[in-house]
């Protein structure tokens, strides 16, 4: 997983995550990231779609637990998943918790 505009810390929000995958993305295709938390619970979330890269602004709440997440790209379309190039990214606490 790609994240832009450097660190993610708990609480962050309207911070793009981005992912490229091996193969040709359909445009016509729905697409889902699948996010696991560092406590093995899943986030899955409506990913978009632009120049072969899957895309999602993280929302409030979303991202609630320090440590290394791990991300997967389905196809719903198809019922299919593709791993992303880079496929994990770290949380770190919030300012005022360190």
């Amino acid at each position: 997983m790609n994240i832009q505009r450097g660190e993610i810390s708990v609480g962050s929000f309207g911070t793009p995550i981005e992912a490229t995958v091996d193969v040709e993305l359909a445009e016509s295709c729905t697409y889902s990231f699948i996010l696991r938390k560092p406590s093995g619970k899943t986030l899955t979330v409506e990913a978009t779609l632009s120049d072969n890269i899957a895309q999602y602004m993280l929302q409030e709440g979303d991202i609630d637990e320090v440590g290394v997440w791990y991300g997967i790209l389905r196809n719903d379309t198809v019922n299919s998943e593709y791993q992303p190039v880079q496929n994990s990214f770290t949380v770190r606490p919030q300012f005022e918790d360190m």
